[in-house]
């Protein structure tokens, strides 16, 4: 769990988990934000976050085969076999704030 603030208003607020193994679920001030399984793990937090203190909280959560590491192996099939296998937030986490704007064309005749 992590706190962090916003000073400047902008339009949107995005949060980059930029690699994370495997599956990363983000909540902000209580709000669930979505759930990724695979890249790219954005999350559009625009409806959850106000200017001032925030509260972001991420579970990740990984493959069985670390539990597997721990159980005894009377079988080799290949030199991989027995390593434990990386999860977590491998990566930077950050927040991209931007303004959206609309544009409309217009038929110069």
């Amino acid at each position: 769990m992590k706190i962090f603030s916003l000073l400047p208003k902008y339009d949107k607020y995005r949060l980059i988990v930029s690699q994370v193994r495997d599956v990363a679920e983000v909540w902000v001030n209580g709000y669930n934000a979505g759930v990724r399984c695979w890249q790219p793990y954005h999350f559009d937090i625009s409806e959850h976050v106000q200017l001032g203190k925030n509260r972001l909280e991420i579970k990740v959560t990984n493959t069985p085969g670390n539990q597997y590491v721990l159980k005894k192996q009377d079988y080799i099939f290949s030199e991989n076999w027995g390593k434990v296998v990386e999860s977590g937030i491998l990566g930077d986490v950050y927040i991209q704030a931007y303004n959206t704007y609309t544009v409309k064309f217009v038929d110069e005749k």
